[in-house]
């Protein structure tokens, strides 16, 4: 077994994708456990056969890189993958696999992970959206809809995320290949928001160490 704690840590973007594949590759070649502590999302979800996401010294989810990308257990996993837009409000009610919480104005309708038994009904909970299932414009097929102001556009690559601001200090990413894209905002223009109920994920409490004491 061979552990490498932060080992890309100091490298240069170019150097560090180099160095990626080749851990890989070493790992593949010699059949040895490899354990990696990393601080990076992409470091993690690119090389790692198994992730385990840890938080003042307790484990909060252990999984494959699309487990924990597509189905984060807890806030803490939520905001660790870097692109969920996070939410919070008071669970009014559910059906079946879906519940419905209040947000200020707004009325969400979100899914229910399976590993949730119990859905606290009067209390406040967390659900995340990823930024690729958010979507600018009004969309009738769209459960849920919030109104926000443009802030700012990242470019990555191919990729571009628009950000917007939802409420003071809430903002709300909206990603989307270039391509796909065709709107130019200006600061301050508001923009409606969507996603699919189906596209909001109910999230657990992060795990503490009081909590097994």
């Amino acid at each position: 077994m061979l552990l490498l704690d932060e080992p890309l840590g100091a490298l240069d973007y170019n150097l560090r994708q180099t160095m990626m594949v080749e851990l890989k590759k070493i790992q593949q070649d010699t059949g040895i456990t490899f354990i990696m502590v990393t601080h990076s999302q992409q470091e993690a979800m690119s090389m790692a056969d198994k992730v385990i996401v840890m938080s003042d010294a307790m484990v909060q989810q252990i999984g494959s890189s699309r487990e924990i990308h597509e189905n984060p257990r807890n806030r803490f996993v939520a905001e660790f993958i870097g692109n969920n837009n996070m939410f919070k409000g008071i669970i009014r009610s559910r059906s079946g696999s879906m519940v419905f919480i209040e947000a200020g104005e707004q009325l969400y309708y979100v899914r229910v992970p399976e590993h949730i038994r119990q859905v606290p009904v009067g209390q406040e909970a967390h659900f995340s959206v990823r930024a690729d299932l958010m979507h600018t414009g009004d969309n009738p097929e769209m459960a849920n809809k919030i109104i926000g102001s443009y802030v700012a556009t990242e470019f990555l690559g191919t990729l571009e995320t628009d950000v917007f601001e939802v409420t003071p200090g809430h903002f709300v990413h909206v990603e989307q290949h270039r391509h796909l894209s065709d709107s130019s905002y200006g600061v301050g223009e508001r923009e409606t928001l969507c996603f699919a109920a189906h596209s909001g994920m109910l999230l657990e409490a992060t795990r503490r160490p009081e909590d097994v004491a």
